[in-house]
């Protein structure tokens, strides 16, 4: 009698942490899971001499903005872009754009040099957060 009473009981036990697992992983984590981060790749469609052209991509679940930042030689020049630059220094080699209401599909931002660089002598990052919130996101624009 006392080995089923002990029987039933671990039975018992079993089951409620059963239910309370499955609780948790319907309730919790499997939303957290389905937002999705932001699918976004970019790469340099032209990455040397005086006109540099960066594409990116956006998949269906898009961010609410990004930032990107391009990284120069100290010296080098940005003539013009487009879309604008919102923030551009010359001497700190950079320059940065806020890109709002990006929609699935490539967008491009190009900017003509005052002189030629070389594809080993630049690199471009894109920062973004998702749409529902969280930490931000980092990747580098492949050449």
């Amino acid at each position: 009698m006392r080995r089923c009473a002990a029987q039933r009981m671990r039975q018992s036990y079993h089951s409620f942490f059963l239910g309370t697992a499955c609780l948790l992983w319907t309730g919790l984590l499997m939303p957290a899971l389905l937002m999705a981060a932001p699918d976004i790749t970019a790469r340099y469609a032209q990455s040397q001499g005086t006109r540099l052209v960066i594409e990116i991509n956006v998949g269906s679940s898009q961010p609410a903005s990004a930032i990107l930042v391009q990284h120069l030689p100290p010296g080098v020049r940005i003539l013009s872009s487009q879309p604008e630059a919102e923030q551009y220094g010359a001497n700190r080699g950079g320059a940065k754009w806020l890109l709002r209401n990006l929609r699935p599909g490539t967008s491009t931002v190009s900017m003509t040099l005052d002189r030629a660089v070389s594809g080993a002598d630049i690199s471009a990052e894109i920062r973004f957060k998702s749409a529902q919130g969280g930490k931000m996101t980092t990747i580098q624009v492949e050449k």
